[in-house]
């Protein structure tokens, strides 16, 4: 389902062979061979950031190396970044100019390399999200500061909420006694779009308006993701609109939160793992436990999810668990 017709295009043009076996743009795809040849290639910014990524990768494999221009807006700046550094890293000579516009990636060939690789910041968001729910002092493993990771972003937002962060040599501790879940807020999340389905099951619980704004890329992920998660926290009762892009594009929403929900809802992640997390966490906070469809997709991205929060005391189970401890009372 998701789209792939850019990174194709893009492919083809540098002289690449594929055919699609089924819906034209979409996997699956056969390659027939053909290497790539060419070595100028240009990619819309605003579609994924996976496809630069990809042809990048791919571009120190090449006899003669590969020019690209994306054009812009350039959206996930982060991940570039992270993947040039990464190439680079591996011995790579790649190029590319502050607004993520324009790279050259020479011929070369991979070293192998040694590094510390830090916690993923998306999986992160939905721990912070539960410790500033439920106020206390918590300690988190795993975490250093320093990160190219656009999703830090979340830690910034819970901060501007009032949760107190100190990191100390991989652990992040967290201080959420004094968390102020009421105000006016305005967030660009631009470059860190994965944690908005977490932005928008906190923003249900925040007194005032909570306006997330540049999560278009977001539309092509697992889910149309803004979309989907509004769809779903309506049932719960909330106050959220969508806003779009001038271009039309769904781009974010805003959200007039309150400190509870009665909850006894059916909830369902369309199909996409970061719902799931985000709708979990928000459920906590209802007066009545809810029922959540998608719980074998957290394998995607944080296996061990709820295992975590069974670890801080939650009750949970699956359909078939509920229904047999039902059946036997």
């Amino acid at each position: 389902r998701r789209v792939m017709q850019p990174l194709l295009d893009g492919l083809r043009h540098l002289g690449a062979n594929f055919a699609c076996l089924g819906d034209e743009g979409k996997a699956p795809v056969i390659n027939w061979g053909a290497s790539l040849s060419g070595k100028h290639c240009r990619l819309a910014g605003d579609i994924s950031s996976q496809f630069i990524t990809a042809i990048l990768m791919a571009a120190p494999l090449t006899r003669q190396g590969i020019s690209l221009e994306v054009t812009p807006p350039v959206l996930s700046q982060s991940y570039l970044a992270q993947t040039v550094e990464t190439l680079r890293c591996c011995g790579i000579d790649a190029q590319v100019n502050p607004e993520y516009t324009r790279y050259h990636v020479a011929p070369g060939v991979y070293q192998p390399f040694e590094t510390r690789i830090n916690a993923d910041y998306t999986s992160l968001s939905y721990l912070l999200m539960a410790c500033t729910l439920f106020p206390g002092r918590y300690r988190i493993g795993g975490i250093e500061e320093e990160t190219l990771q656009g999703e830090k972003l979340f830690a910034d937002i819970v901060e501007a909420l009032g949760v107190r962060l100190r990191y100390d040599d991989g652990m992040l501790h967290v201080d959420s006694t004094s968390a102020r879940l009421e105000g006016n807020y305005t967030f660009d999340v631009r470059n860190g779009p994965n944690v908005i389905p977490t932005l928008v099951a906190l923003s249900l619980f925040v007194r005032g308006t909570f306006t997330v704004t540049g999560g278009s890329v977001t539309r092509f992920h697992k889910s149309s993701r803004v979309e989907s998660m509004i769809g779903e926290v309506r049932k719960l009762g909330a106050d959220i609109e969508m806003l779009r892009h001038v271009d039309g594009h769904i781009d974010g929403f805003v959200t007039r939160g309150r400190p509870r929900y009665a909850g006894g809802v059916t909830l369902s992640s369309r199909g996409d793992h970061r719902n799931f997390m985000s709708l979990f966490v928000a459920s906590l906070r209802c007066e009545e436990a809810c029922h959540l469809d998608g719980y074998a997709d957290v394998i995607c991205s944080f296996p061990d999810f709820i295992d975590q929060f069974r670890g801080l005391g939650v009750s949970c189970a699956t359909a078939r668990q509920y229904y047999l401890e039902a059946a036997d009372e």
